[in-house]
């Protein structure tokens, strides 16, 4: 039972000391302004797809209104 706590106890001081880590170079990321943020490049193709799907509406829309 002993070993069980000790071996719990590590896991979680290497669970902590690994987001204390984590949150460092998380932090540096941050602040560098030439930095990509996380899914930048993402979310320029979603909005790209949003605009081609608005047109392609609008033209099918344009040709169901005319005689």
């Amino acid at each position: 039972m002993l070993c069980f706590c000790l071996s719990l106890y590590a896991f979680a001081v290497f669970g902590y000391l690994t987001a204390a880590i984590t949150t460092f170079f998380v932090g540096r990321d941050a602040d560098d302004e030439e930095a990509e943020i996380a899914g930048a490049k993402s979310l320029e193709l979603l909005h790209a797809d949003i605009k081609a799907l608005r047109y392609e509406i609008q033209t099918l829309s344009e040709r169901k209104l005319e005689p």
